[in-house]
């Protein structure tokens, strides 16, 4: 057993590939045909963002307060996620963002809010341009 369930991004998405309780499900706020999907697992939240059918953003929600306990889940997340090398482009206090070596796809680190973040720049980019 994995540490975390992995999902492939661009891939076609099932809830059923979740090992948690599908929460709710609901339209994006920002991108139009998009779905998010909101489970509670025995490690915390998953948020998958799909459209038409396909996974285009998860975020981890991660309660742990152990500081070495979400490091170690973030190593194997971002070694999980990894398309090739990560690009360390942005940071601050609260967020680490990355961009996949062929800047297909981002990864966003917060420490604040406990949250882990991977998905693709197009989605990215979409969610963004709605928001501005």
């Amino acid at each position: 057993m994995s540490m975390l369930d992995v999902f492939t991004l661009e891939k076609e998405f099932s809830p059923d590939e979740v090992n948690g309780l599908l929460v709710r499900t609901r339209k994006h706020d920002d991108v139009r045909g998009a779905y998010t999907y909101e489970f509670k697992t025995p490690r915390g939240k998953i948020f998958a963002t799909a459209i038409k059918g396909k996974l285009q953003e998860i975020a981890y929600y991660s309660p742990s307060f152990f500081p070495w306990q979400r490091k170690k889940k973030l190593a194997f997340l971002l070694s999980a996620y990894a398309q090739g090398e990560w690009k360390n482009i942005h940071k601050n206090k609260a967020e680490r963002f990355y961009h996949s070596a062929d800047e297909q796809y981002y990864a966003s680190i917060s420490d604040k809010t406990r949250y882990f973040c991977f998905g693709t720049m197009l989605f990215h980019d979409e969610k963004f341009r709605a928001v501005t």
